[in-house]
């Protein structure tokens, strides 16, 4: 149970009890945050989505781009995270994966915060789930440049096999890429 003598900046007021008034405080300063934490993480993901088509595209311009709003956009979200949670331990919740439910069953009336927690929460795991497709993208062009390179190079795009006759094939003849 938080401390009444624990204190939280809410819209620059000082919250120093954890009356019903401070928990209706508490509640709409969350209510304000998450809520621009989900219009971000909406953002974020439109983003993701606009560097996963420019990747798919090799639009280096548009990834370019796509990047330095997505590096704004994080920037942003991770000030709102920090926000959260210093208000959440200024009310007397230590930091754990259970700050947010153990502050909803204190503060929520109507459920109004849990649900945007809720909604927030379902974007980040679309956002993860775009970002482990950026990865798998990034991975399979590293994959086929890499392959590329080795063809050029003349070198063994399977080193440590070995051939039909069972010949160690790692040592096949390789060049200089200038030479290719």
């Amino acid at each position: 149970m938080p401390s009444p003598m624990r204190c939280c900046v809410l819209n620059d007021c000082w919250v120093t009890d954890m009356s019903e008034t401070s928990q209706n405080e508490v509640r709409m300063w969350l209510l304000e945050m998450l809520g621009k934490s989900i219009r971000l993480s909406a953002q974020l993901r439109s983003l993701l989505e606009a560097e996963r088509d420019a990747m798919e595209a090799q639009d280096t311009e548009a990834l370019h781009e796509t990047l330095e709003a997505k590096r704004v956009c994080v920037d942003e979200l991770k000030v709102l995270e920090e926000s959260r949670i210093a208000c959440c331990e200024r009310a007397g919740f230590k930091y754990s994966p259970k700050q947010m439910d153990e502050v909803c069953s204190w503060c929520d009336k109507n459920s109004l915060v849990s649900n945007s927690w809720a909604e927030l929460l379902d974007i980040i795991a679309s956002c993860q789930k775009l970002n482990d497709t950026i990865a798998a993208i990034i991975h399979a062009r590293r994959s086929q440049i890499s392959k590329g390179l080795a063809v050029l190079c003349g070198s063994n795009t399977n080193p440590g096999t070995y051939g039909p006759n069972g010949s160690d094939v790692s040592g096949a003849s390789q060049r200089d890429l200038a030479e290719a």
